[in-house]
């Protein structure tokens, strides 16, 4: 069975870095948020589901519930970020 540890690269990025303690390989993976979902890693669930909606209704071209899913949220630093 293998561990995890988590690091910071040079770059200011998490890196969790699993070892097999059963071979010499390991695996680096890093947790990267997209672009449009920078500075809202800390937002409430709820507000986080809404804005993933928002992403997958205005990708299949659902305009109306694109905005309903986002149309309630008051939050500052969603709008700061989706600018």
């Amino acid at each position: 069975m293998g561990h995890k540890q988590l690091q910071t690269n040079e770059d200011g990025e998490i890196e969790e870095v699993k070892k097999d303690e059963d071979s010499e390989s390991s695996m680096i993976i890093v947790r990267k948020p997209m672009k449009d979902f920078v500075g809202l890693e800390n937002v409430d669930e709820t507000i986080r589901k809404a804005i993933m909606n928002f992403s997958h209704y205005l990708t299949v071209g659902n305009m109306d519930e694109a905005y309903n899913s986002v149309r309630n949220i008051k939050n500052q630093t969603v709008w700061q970020n989706m600018a």
